[in-house]
C-alpha cells in the first residue's frame, strides 16, 4: 500500500493546529467566554484526532485500534456541529452586548447565560452524536491515508439528524451577525462608549470575535450546502426501512484502500475539506486572538517566569543607560586637600531600590543639600536640627570678618593636589 503524496503534511498541520488553538485558552478561560472556549477546545480535539489518523493509517487499512476509531468517528460528527454551534454562542453573546447597557447584569442571569451557552456548545453537539446512531450504517469505515471515518446511510432521516444542524447554525449565526452589525451602525458612538468603559469586554475584542464569527459562518453555509448537494445528487436516497434495517451487519468494519476512494472525485475533495476546516479554523482563532495584546503581555510575562529560573531579568523600564554601574552609585565621603583647602562633603543617603534612575538622583541631590544632625532634648525627645536652623534670623545678626586682619599675600601651594583617601571597602571610615 501506498504513503499518502502529502505526508507528512497532514500530520505536521494537524500538529500545529493543535498547539496554536490552544495557546490563549487560559486567558479565554479567566473571562467565562464558553463562545470561544468552546471553539478552542472543539479544534484541539479534532486537530489530536485527524493528526492520530494520519500517522496511523498512513500508508494501511488495517483495524489497529478499533475502541479509537469508535471515538474518533463520533468526534468528526461532533465537531461539524460543535464548531457551528460555538459561533453562534459568540454572535448570540454580540448580539446581546449591542442590544443592552450592560454585560451581565446580576449573577443570576451570568449563570442563565451559561446555561444556555454550554447546552448549544456541548449539549447540541452531544445530542447529534446520539442521533447518529439512528442512522449509522456500521461500526465505522477505514480509510487508507485518512484514518477512522463514521458511517451514515442516505436516507431521509439523516438530513434531519446529522447533515442539516451545520446549515441550520451557520444561517442562525449570519441573521444574528446582520443585526448585530445593524445595531452597531445605529448606536456607534454609545457602543463604543460602552465598550470602552467595560472591564469584560474591550472594542478591539468585539471587533475580531465579530470578524471571526462571520468568517466562520461564510464558510459554514456554502459547505454544508455542499455537503446536502452531494448527498441529494451523487448517491442515490434510501427508503427508511427502520432501525432493524440500518444496523444489518453493525458490527462489520469496511477497509478501503486508497485506490477505491480516491476514485471518486468528490469523495476526494470532501475528504481534504473535511481535514482542511479544522486546519484552517485553528490558525484562523490563532490569528485573531493570538498575536492580541492582552496576549503578548501573557507571553512575556511566561517568557520571563522561565527565564528567571536560568537567572535571566527583564531590564527596568525606565533604565536607558548602558552602563549599569551607574545605577548602583555607592554614596561615600569624599575628602579632598586642594592648597590647604579641607571640604567635607556628607554624601550618606539612604540606599532605596528606585523605579528609575531618576528617582536615585533625587534622591541624592536632596541629601547633599541638606545635613541634618540629631540631639536629645532635656525631655527626651529626638530634635531635628538643619542647616537652615543655623542661619542668622536677620541681615543685621551677620558677622563680617575683618579684613584688616587678612593676610596682604597669598600662600599658593606649589605642593600638586593631594590624592583623595582611598576607602578599603564599603563600610570602612576613610583614613
Amino acid at each position: 500500500m501506498a504513503t499518502e503524496s502529502s505526508y507528512p503534511l497532514y500530520p505536521i498541520l494537524f500538529f500545529i493546529s493543535f498547539v496554536l488553538v490552544l495557546i490563549p485558552l487560559p486567558w479565554h478561560l479567566q473571562a467565562w467566554n464558553v463562545g470561544t472556549c468552546s471553539f478552542m477546545l472543539w479544534t484541539a480535539v479534532a486537530s489530536l484526532s485527524w493528526f492520530v489518523n494520519s500517522i496511523v493509517w498512513k500508508d494501511n487499512a488495517i483495524n489497529w485500534a478499533p475502541v479509537w476509531c469508535d471515538i474518533t468517528s463520533r468526534i468528526i460528527i461532533a465537531t461539524s456541529v460543535a464548531i457551528p454551534a460555538s459561533s453562534l454562542t459568540i454572535t448570540r453573546r454580540l448580539y446581546k452586548i449591542s442590544r443592552v447597557q450592560t454585560v451581565m447584569s446580576s449573577q443570576k442571569e451570568r449563570r442563565k447565560e451559561l446555561a444556555i451557552d454550554l447546552s448549544i456548545c456541548v449539549g447540541l453537539p452531544v445530542f447529534v452524536m446520539i442521533l447518529y446512531y439512528f442512522v449509522q450504517g456500521h461500526r465505522f469505515n477505514i480509510l487508507e491515508q485518512i484514518g477512522c471515518f463514521p458511517v451514515t446511510v442516505n436516507t431521509p432521516p439523516a438530513y434531519a439528524f446529522v447533515w442539516m444542524w451545520p446549515l441550520l447554525l451557520g444561517t442562525i449565526s449570519m441573521v444574528y451577525c446582520i443585526f448585530t452589525i445593524t445595531a452597531f451602525l445605529k448606536r456607534r458612538r454609545e457602543m463604543s462608549q460602552f465598550l470602552n468603559s467595560s472591564s469584560q469586554i474591550t472594542f478591539s475584542r468585539y471587533f475580531r470575535l465579530m470578524v471571526l464569527a462571520m468568517m466562520d459562518t461564510s464558510f459554514t453555509i456554502p459547505l454544508a450546502s455542499l455537503v446536502i448537494w452531494l448527498n441529494t445528487t451523487q448517491s442515490e436516497i434510501s427508503p427508511w426501512k427502520g432501525l432493524a434495517d440500518v444496523h444489518w451487519g453493525f458490527s462489520r468494519v469496511e477497509q478501503i484502500p486508497a485506490v477505491l476512494w480516491r476514485m471518486e472525485r468528490w469523495n476526494v475533495v470532501s475528504l481534504h475539506l473535511d481535514r482542511s476546516l479544522i486546519i484552517f479554523c485553528a490558525v484562523e482563532f490563532f490569528v485573531f486572538f493570538g498575536f492580541a495584546e492582552e496576549n503578548r503581555k501573557n507571553y512575556a510575562r511566561v517568557y520571563w517566569t522561565i527565564m528567571k529560573r536560568f537567572g535571566y531579568y527583564p531590564k527596568p523600564k525606565g533604565s536607558t543607560f548602558s552602563n549599569s554601574s551607574a545605577l548602583r552609585t555607592p554614596n561615600l565621603p569624599v575628602m579632598s586637600n586642594q592648597g590647604g583647602l579641607k571640604v567635607l562633603v556628607n554624601t550618606d543617603a539612604k540606599v532605596e531600590k528606585r523605579e528609575s534612575f531618576m528617582s536615585s538622583i533625587g534622591d541624592l541631590s536632596s541629601s547633599i543639600s541638606v545635613s541634618t544632625t540629631y540631639d536629645e532634648r532635656k525631655d527626651g525627645k529626638p530634635h531635628i536640627e538643619t542647616v537652615t536652623d543655623s542661619l542668622p534670623s536677620s541681615p543685621d545678626d551677620i558677622e563680617l570678618p575683618n579684613l584688616h586682619n587678612v593676610p596682604t599675600t597669598t600662600n599658593v601651594s606649589t605642593q600638586p593636589p593631594s590624592r583623595p583617601a582611598r576607602c578599603a571597602s564599603l563600610g570602612d571610615d576613610v583614613v
